[in-house]
């Protein structure tokens, strides 16, 4: 192939190519430049050809050369399609008769029509008899579609990239078989009413290879200008052609396909062959796709090296369109709800928008994923799964959600250290505030009264009634002179008394010490009780006057309930009065001694039992309609 890289060389270059070329078959004056040239003599060419029966029934079409007919054919009971000259005394239109007979006799393809025989009248006129092809020309659907008589069903820009697939891989199989075949075009393709494609018109055929020597023309041979004009590789005005020539008119198809143009237009044929001469890359409308668009550049480059390197190439890029553009089209759905998603994030307001927001980037995220999966390559699509798990990530982190925000990061297809960090960072807020609300939820279960109380009652009624008993005993004994007590047996209860209330602490200790308050209130009684121990230790000791000592019991239990009530729980002041009032009553009357340290020690124990008593039994009865409620709720669910 020649080239130039200036525009002005390239100007003067084709003139001089265009004196070189032949171009006796074309009349320029027509200017019909969408119609083939046909081949011309290449010197010696075998014409033999045999004989047949064939009954003709009537015309099916015709073409530049020749005439399509529809004949019977009695020996096997068919209807055929016969292919004969127009003007029957050309050589050169019985020579490309022959070869298209030959050439597509030797191709067995889906996609090229089979040929059933090579005969001749006995006027010595050839006859190419081959399958009838029912059905419109590809040119009449894409340029005519309504009265096209072929169904589209579908997409139709689907509809026809498959036809130029099939037609590739046609062409691929023929370059397999050594044979290039130079007029590749919609009106050189046939499409039957049951999907059925056939590449037409091998007449312009060549041979690649010198296997076909002697029987088809070869490609290196043929200077020529043979084809179309307006779809012809710029290597077909002179130079050496290729596979990748037949890659130039599938590329010059699709161009044709997509604008509803030929490749190469002008006033003139030296207008037309000039474009073709430059093939400079067109500027296809924005209703093209950009893939699409690179296809035919890529294809109907001037050079042939820049251009797929084959037929099966080109196809393969039609065919990752295909593939390609259902993912284009999920994108650009999950493009407009991702924008949606924006919308709703930046107007959130409650529970209600958040619902909103889960729903629209659970679809926008979907879909893009579908066509990352689809095509993995896909910039835009990795973009906007980008964007859109960005933007939930903020939103989650917003609303103080990082462990989502987290396992939201694994969706990003490109890691961002900016939003890992942000993540981090709200992870180790919230290990410090959970700490902080541990340590603040331990705190109060510290000081949560409550705990234990159930245990504590029962601990007060039973310190009540084991210590408020003896008080009274003594009274009685000793008014009807049975029993006077004496320091021993004081000291002995009261170390009873203690030993008692250890064994019950001990027993229950899980309950009662459960937590800091309970502990503290326990150890208060305990502490109380050991007091008096010592107290009444210590007046044996001193010979301290019995009445004296059972009244500094009274007032030692006043003061350590006084000092329980300010510490722990207000209440207990209720506890406290009795011991009040017991020793101001055996100052005002001691004869009761013993009766006012009864009645101080039990309406004490007692009132400070049923406090708590209460407390349970109210928290108790709180929480029946609570699971009453849940109970309903679960039944309803």
């Amino acid at each position: 192939m020649v080239q130039a890289s200036q525009p002005q060389s390239d100007s003067k270059h084709f003139d001089n190519l265009w004196k070189t070329l032949d171009l006796q078959a074309v009349n320029a004056s027509q200017g019909q430049f969408d119609q083939t040239i046909s081949a011309g003599s290449d010197g010696q060419f075998d014409s033999r050809i045999g004989s047949d029966d064939l009954v003709f029934v009537g015309e099916l079409g015709q073409g530049g050369m020749g005439i399509v007919k529809l004949a019977h054919q009695p020996s096997l009971h068919r209807k055929v399609a016969v292919k004969t000259l127009r003007n029957q005394l050309v050589k050169t239109d019985i020579e490309q008769l022959v070869r298209e007979a030959r050439v597509t006799g030797l191709l067995e393809h889906p996609n090229i029509v089979p040929v059933y025989s090579l005969v001749e009248t006995p006027d010595n006129v050839p006859l190419m008899v081959m399958k009838r092809v029912e059905g419109s020309s590809w040119r009449k659907v894409v340029h005519d579609p309504e009265n096209a008589g072929i169904e589209i069903a579908g997409d139709p820009l689907r509809f026809h990239l498959n036809i130029l697939k099939q037609l590739a891989s046609a062409v691929h199989y023929a370059h397999n078989m050594g044979i290039l075949h130079r007029d590749i075009k919609t009106e050189n393709v046939m499409l039957g009413p049951y999907q059925e494609v056939y590449l037409m018109d091998w007449g312009c055929a060549v041979a690649l290879d010198e296997a076909h020597r002697g029987w088809l023309p070869l490609a290196r041979e043929s200077k020529s200008l043979v084809g179309t004009p307006a779809f012809c590789a710029p290597e077909m005005l002179g130079g050496e052609m290729t596979e990748r020539t037949d890659v130039y008119l599938l590329g010059s198809t699709l161009h044709e396909v997509l604008t509803r143009k030929a490749r190469h237009e002008g006033t003139n044929l030296h207008a037309v062959l000039y474009s073709v001469f430059k093939s400079d890359p067109y500027h296809y409308p924005t209703h093209v796709p950009r893939e699409l668009a690179e296809i035919c550049n890529k294809a109907t480059q001037r050079d042939p090296e820049q251009r797929f390197d084959s037929a099966e190439g080109f196809r393969q890029a039609v065919d990752d369109f295909l593939v390609r553009r259902g993912a284009i089209e999920l994108t650009s759905m999950a493009r407009v709800e991702l924008d949606r998603l924006e919308q709703l994030i930046a107007a959130a307001d409650g529970e209600s928008d958040s619902e909103a927001i889960y729903a629209s980037f659970g679809e926008c995220r979907f879909g893009l994923k579908q066509a990352l999966r689809t095509w993995p390559e896909s910039l835009e699509a990795r973009a906007s799964l980008q964007r859109a798990v960005s933007l939930m990530v903020r939103y989650e982190l917003h609303h103080d959600q990082e462990e989502r925000a987290a396992l939201l990061l694994q969706d990003l297809p490109e890691r961002n250290p900016e939003l890992e960090a942000l993540v981090e960072e709200a992870r180790a807020r919230r290990s410090t505030s959970s700490a902080r609300i541990a340590a603040l939820e331990k705190l109060q279960r510290d000081v949560d009264i409550s705990v234990g109380r159930s245990q504590r009652s029962r601990l007060a009624l039973i310190i009540g009634a084991v210590w408020g008993l003896p008080p009274i005993f003594a009274y009685f004994f000793e008014r009807y002179d049975i029993f006077h007590t004496q320091y021993l047996d004081s000291t002995l209860t009261a170390v009873s008394f203690l030993a008692i209330a250890l064994g019950v602490v001990y027993s229950r200790r899980d309950e009662l010490l459960g937590n800091m308050a309970s502990r503290r209130l326990v150890a208060s009684v305990l502490l109380a009780t050991s007091a008096i121990v010592l107290l009444r230790i210590t007046a044996w000791i001193v010979r301290m006057p019995m009445p004296q000592m059972f009244q500094l019991d009274m007032l030692l239990c006043a003061a350590m309930f006084g000092l329980i009530t300010i510490a722990h729980d207000f209440r207990l002041v209720f506890g406290t009065i009795p011991w009040v009032l017991g020793l101001i009553g055996s100052y005002l009357a001691p004869e009761y001694l013993y009766l006012w340290e009864a009645a101080g020690i039990l309406f004490s124990f007692l009132v400070v039992g049923l406090i708590w008593r209460h407390d349970e039994r109210t928290t108790a009865q709180a929480a029946v309609p609570l699971s009453g409620a849940t109970g309903s709720d679960t039944r309803r669910a």
